[in-house]
């Protein structure tokens, strides 16, 4: 984010125009309302199309990114991080019960003569 600079794209085609041919540029789009996400969506693919000169039927040269599917991305990689330190924790439950039999018995080994003594 140091590196991201955020101006009007009237400033962007001021001063650079065509002349500053990046494949790292993004435009933040915004719709007037939530119902028109759809509609705004699929008319920002239609203008980048047409500036793209893409002929119909082939597939898009960029990627478009709604705040849904973003959210959609971050909970599927929190899912995956979840599954993960659960899975580093039922490791980490087993070898600490395995050390803790381990230890009961051979306190238990140590201790078998005397307890026999004191039984009888």
């Amino acid at each position: 984010m140091d590196s991201m600079v955020g101006i009007p794209i009237s400033t962007y085609l001021k001063y650079f125009g065509g002349r500053w041919n990046r494949t790292d540029l993004q435009l933040v789009l915004e719709s007037d309302s939530i119902e028109n996400i759809d509609n705004a969506t699929d008319e920002a693919i239609g203008v980048f199309r047409a500036i793209r000169k893409i002929p119909p039927g082939q597939p898009n040269n960029f990627y478009i990114a709604t705040n849904d599917q973003l959210m959609d991305t971050f909970g599927e990689f929190t899912s995956y991080l979840t599954t993960f330190i659960g899975l580093i924790t039922g490791i980490s439950l087993l070898v600490a019960g395995i050390g803790i039999a381990n230890i009961m018995l051979v306190s238990l080994n140590e201790r078998i003569k005397e307890i026999g003594i004191r039984r009888l």
